[in-house]
């Protein structure tokens, strides 16, 4: 009787011990584990995000090492086009590229500011396409049959202007070689400070002529060519309450002989 007694007890104590166990793994131990797991995941994020800083930070190391290149470029593009027309230092400029290559200015004008606005392209008329019946409709991958409207791409966007962005029209009328006029033509485009785009061009051939009026002597086959031009400004504030729209696109040039 005793040892049964005895059996019991000690079975009774056993499942209470493993009820303790089983009760501190979930009250202790399971939570214990699951904050483990949570903090190397933290770890692993903070990690990831540390080597992503570092490469932002080597970007911005590399960068810094650039900041003098990159003010120098903004500086250029500040001379290019500048906040005022300088219209003083344009003259001066256009002067030393005609007696470099060669050409006379006969006549130089400068034109009203004018408010640069980009030019929206035209929108296209679209084809409807004639009904087919389905027997007829072209499967996937198939050319459409001759006589069926292709599908038409979106209109394209156009160019935007920045805000005080200021158009100064130039008209130049030059004398010399057809070889110094176009060096001159090119040097105004691409051998000045300023940004300057040529929108138009004429061209007359002269004959013999001897100096007269003030004017140099012109040879056979010499060119008289008027330059239409563009300077831009990029004024601080509004453009100017008077200021018209203008195109900045620079038209192909016509040669009229």
């Amino acid at each position: 009787m005793a040892a049964k007694r005895s059996g019991a007890w000690i079975g009774g104590a056993a499942f209470l011990a493993v009820l303790m166990m089983a009760g501190g793994w979930l009250l202790l131990v399971a939570p214990a584990r699951a904050d483990a797991t949570d903090v190397r995941a933290q770890t692993v994020a903070a990690v990831q995000q540390n080597d992503l800083l570092e490469l932002q930070l080597a970007s911005l190391r590399v960068d810094a090492a650039k900041l003098d290149e990159y003010k120098a470029q903004l500086e250029s593009v500040r001379r290019q086009v500048p906040r005022t027309l300088l219209d003083t230092d344009l003259t001066r400029e256009i002067d030393a590229i005609a007696a470099a290559n060669g050409v006379t200015i006969e006549d130089f004008a400068l034109t009203t500011p004018m408010t640069v606005v980009a030019v929206a392209p035209v929108p296209g008329t679209e084809p409807v396409a004639p009904a087919v019946p389905a027997d007829d409709a072209p499967a996937d991958g198939e050319a459409p049959a001759e006589g069926d409207a292709l599908p038409v791409p979106p209109a394209p966007t156009g160019p935007t202007a920045p805000n005080g962005m200021v158009g100064v029209d130039l008209s130049l009328t030059v004398v010399g070689t057809p070889d110094e006029v176009s060096a001159f033509i090119a040097a105004l485009q691409e051998g000045i400070t300023r940004l300057v785009g040529v929108s138009g061009l004429e061209v007359m051939v002269l004959e013999d002529q001897g100096a007269q009026g003030g004017q140099a002597a012109v040879t056979a086959g010499d060119w008289q060519a008027t330059v239409r031009a563009t300077a831009y400004v990029l004024a601080p504030e509004a453009t100017p309450p008077a200021a018209a729209a203008v195109a900045p696109a620079v038209a192909p040039a016509e040669v009229n002989s």
